[in-house]
């Protein structure tokens, strides 16, 4: 990845973090795509890793 797209990345996850309900919004829609996916995350602490 180039330092361009990196930068043009990192700018708008930046923009996306300080909107309200981004990362509950984030995971939910990541968690419906598959009937899969949760239970790969069925011990993952949700919360704790919106402070990362």
């Amino acid at each position: 990845m180039s330092t361009e797209t990196y930068e043009i990345v990192k700018e708008s996850y930046n923009r996306c973090v300080k909107t309200d309900g981004f990362y509950d919004t984030f995971y939910d829609l990541f968690l419906s795509i598959s009937d899969e996916i949760p239970p790969l995350f069925a011990n993952t602490d949700f919360i704790n890793k919106r402070n990362y």
